[in-house]
């Protein structure tokens, strides 16, 4: 997970193991945060990062033992190869991730561009 304040967040996985592997990845909403679309969540553009896109689905959140409280997550399916990173960034309008790989992480948005300082992910 990486945060940039007034920017936002960039949440990010690996793939580590031998060939390609379906896989799902859910971004789980607060119960008064539910997305009515899959790009936007409060005031982030969310974007589903290495995958065709992300598609709202109906769950649930539970507050603790015993209670389930309905909800929605965000999901994408994608298969990814051994060492791909896939994720998600929420990020403020006109922000946006220009470059995620295992050794580099980039955000611009307009007159500035950033990068993580020493960006690592994984052996």
């Amino acid at each position: 997970v990486v945060w940039w304040p007034d920017w936002g967040v960039v949440v990010l996985d690996r793939l580590m193991g031998h060939g390609s592997h379906a896989v799902g990845s859910r971004l789980h909403c607060a119960p008064r945060a539910d997305p009515v679309t899959s790009d936007r969540l409060g005031p982030f553009v969310v974007a589903a990062l290495g995958g065709p896109g992300a598609v709202v689905r109906e769950s649930s959140y539970s507050p603790f033992l015993g209670v389930s409280v309905p909800t929605r997550t965000l999901e994408m399916k994608i298969e990814v190869p051994s060492g791909r990173v896939f994720g998600w960034s929420l990020l403020r309008p006109g922000a946006r991730v220009i470059e995620v790989s295992p050794g580099r992480l980039v955000l611009e948005r307009p007159g500035k561009r950033i990068q993580a300082p020493s960006f690592r992910f994984g052996a």
